[in-house]
C-alpha cells in the first residue's frame, strides 16, 4: 500500500493501489484537516509518500531520489488527530518528525540481513546527494517498456538513459564465440546513440529490469557497456 499527498503549503503523499476503501476514505479526512490533497499519480510537488511496509517500487525509489518523506498510515492520523502537533504544522509550517513513523519493511526482508541494511530508516532519510547519486553514469535500457519504469528514477538522481524504439529486445549477448557477430539490434542503437553523445562524459551500463514481482518490487540487472560500445566503433 503506498499513497500521496500535497497541499497549499506543498506538502504531499501518494496514493497507493490495493488501499481498503475505508482506509481511502479515512485517508482523504486527515488529508483534508492538514490541509493536504492526496493525488494518485506522482508530481514533483509530493512531500510524503504513505506505505504501509516498505517494498522496493518505483514510488519508493522515487521518493528517495526526490527527498521525499515515507511514511506509515499512522503519520497522517497522528499529524491530523494530535492538537500540539496540528498547532506546530500550522504556526511553523512545517509537518512533524517523521522517523518515528517509517513503514517497516515487507516480509521479503525477514532473515534477510542485506534487505534489512537497505531498508534501514536512516538510508531513505532525505539527502541532497540523493539528486546526483547517478551524475556521470549512462543506462541503456532494453526497451521502452522498462524505460517507463525506469527512466523517471535515473533522472531524478542525475543520470541519463537511452533506450531502443522500434522493435523491443530483451537481452543482448555481448561476449561470447558469437559476440563479434551479432546484428545491430535496436538496444545497440540507443547504445550507439546514447554513448556517442556522451562517450566522453559518462560511464554506461545495460540494464535489464526483469518481469516484476507479485509485490511489484523492481529486480534490475546491470551490466557494464563499454564493451559493447567499443564493438560498435570497431
Amino acid at each position: 500500500m503506498s499513497s500521496a499527498c500535497q497541499t497549499r503549503r506543498g506538502h504531499g503523499a501518494i496514493r497507493t493501489r490495493g488501499m481498503r476503501a475505508s482506509a481511502k476514505k479515512q485517508l482523504y479526512e486527515y488529508a483534508a484537516q492538514l490541509d493536504m490533497r492526496v493525488v494518485s499519480q506522482w508530481t514533483d510537488e509530493c512531500t510524503h509518500l504513505i506505505m504501509k511496509d516498505l517494498t522496493m517500487t518505483q514510488r519508493a525509489l522515487l521518493a528517495l531520489v526526490h527527498g521525499v518523506h515515507i511514511v506509515n498510515d499512522r503519520w497522517c492520523e497522528r499529524m491530523a488527530t494530535d492538537p500540539s502537533v496540528r498547532n506546530r504544522l500550522e504556526v511553523q509550517g512545517e509537518l512533524a518528525a517523521v522517523r518515528d513513523y517509517f513503514p517497516q519493511p515487507n516480509t521479503m526482508a525477514a532473515g534477510n540481513p542485506l534487505i534489512q541494511y537497505l531498508f534501514h530508516v536512516d538510508l531513505w532519510q532525505p539527502r541532497t546527494a540523493q539528486r546526483t547519486l547517478f551524475s556521470g553514469y549512462g543506462f541503456i535500457l532494453s526497451s521502452p517498456a522498462q524505460c517507463q519504469r525506469l527512466q523517471a528514477i535515473v533522472e531524478g538522481a542525475g543520470g541519463v538513459v537511452c533506450y531502443p524504439v522500434g522493435e523491443t529486445v530483451t537481452q543482448v549477448d555481448s561476449h561470447g564465440e558469437d559476440a563479434e557477430d551479432c546484428p545491430l539490434t535496436p538496444v545497440m542503437e540507443a547504445v550507439t546513440h546514447g554513448m556517442a553523445n556522451h562517450a566522453d562524459s559518462l560511464q554506461w551500463y545495460l540494464v535489464n529490469l526483469d518481469s516484476p514481482t507479485e509485490t511489484g518490487s523492481l529486480v534490475v540487472t546491470i551490466d557494464k557497456a563499454n564493451d559493447l560500445w567499443e564493438r560498435i566503433q570497431r
